[in-house]
């Protein structure tokens, strides 16, 4: 048994109301020049920020059909040569004073792998708590929890996890229609894992930034579900090959259609262009070459001084 510090900070925005200091019809007015409000410590452990930063916790936008009172999490473990936390990350809908949407975010963190299981326990037994600006924070006053209430549970004993268990890919994209709730999701996911690797799992989702990344998403319904499972299964292309491809795809397209731009104009480019790439490649083999030339020329007249010094003495 022992006692986790449980840290948080939220998303740092002005907000105004239609009653001043209350919940009551709230709005984001505008964002603040720090990064984050609320927050039980400082700074903010750099892994844990550059996770945020590298959009490893960030979804591009709320779901549509998920109730706007509901909320999205991502669950992740993060580590560098210094530290370790473990987070999550709550994500609900706001508005702006323009009535547009706003993504709020609220992290809970605790130091160490495999606190996952911990937070998301003190989460559920808190009421989960989501972004709420009046809630305020204090630096130095964490949460506490004990960790033995957590309860240990193997959900995954029962036989619709067994094929789940068994999938080869990397990143599982859970059936939507299969009944989960954010514990099992993060049980998948630590059985999943390969060995050293980090935890990391999402739960009701319809889009998400680097999908790879994560050992098992819960889609929120059949078009994320098929969305999700089409993205997790593209595999990584180097940039200078996607490049290529690129490159050659526009050059099709122009060679098989019809070219707007001037039979002149485009032999003038490919002109200029062989030109301009050729100048200096000549300059440089010339170059090599005449210094090539001239060092010739000394190791002769240096052996010819030779020889006459030699054949005068």
């Amino acid at each position: 048994m022992s006692t986790i510090e449980i840290h948080e900070f939220s998303t740092g925005v002005k907000v105004q109301s239609s009653q001043v200091g209350t919940q009551v019809l709230w709005w984001v007015e505008d964002y603040t020049e720090e990064d984050f409000m609320n927050c039980t410590l400082e700074p903010i452990p750099d892994v844990v920020y550059q996770a945020i930063d590298e959009e490893l916790l960030k979804i591009p936008c709320f779901p549509k059909s998920l109730n706007p009172q509901k909320f999205v999490i991502i669950g992740r473990e993060v580590k560098n040569k210094k530290e370790a936390w473990s987070i999550i990350a709550v994500i609900s809908k706001g508005k702006d004073r323009n009535r547009e949407e706003v993504l709020l975010y609220r992290y809970f963190i605790a130091q160490g792998l495999g606190k996952l299981t911990d937070l998301l326990a003190w989460f559920n037994t808190n009421n989960k708590p989501t972004f709420n600006p009046f809630d305020q924070k204090d630096i130095g006053q964490p949460h506490f929890y004990d960790d033995s209430k957590t309860r240990h549970n193997d959900a995954l004993t029962l036989p619709q996890f067994k094929p789940l268990l068994e999938e080869k890919n990397p990143c599982l994209v859970i059936p939507h229609d299969l009944t989960c709730t954010v514990i099992m999701i993060n049980q998948l996911a630590e059985r999943r894992k390969k060995k050293n690797k980090l935890t990391a799992w999402s739960y009701q989702i319809e889009e998400i930034y680097k999908p790879q990344t994560f050992q098992v998403i819960y889609p929120l319904n059949s078009d994320a579900e098929n969305y999700l499972r089409k993205k997790v299964s593209q595999r990584f292309k180097p940039k200078i090959f996607n490049n290529l491809l690129g490159f050659l795809g526009d050059f099709y397209q122009l060679m098989t259609h019809t070219i707007k731009v001037p039979l002149f104009l485009l032999v003038g480019i490919f002109f200029v262009g062989g030109t301009l790439i050729s100048f200096p490649a000549c300059l440089v083999l010339f170059a090599g070459f005449s210094w090539s030339i001239l060092f010739i020329i000394g190791i002769l007249i240096m052996f010819s001084l030779g020889f006459y010094l030699g054949g005068s003495s």
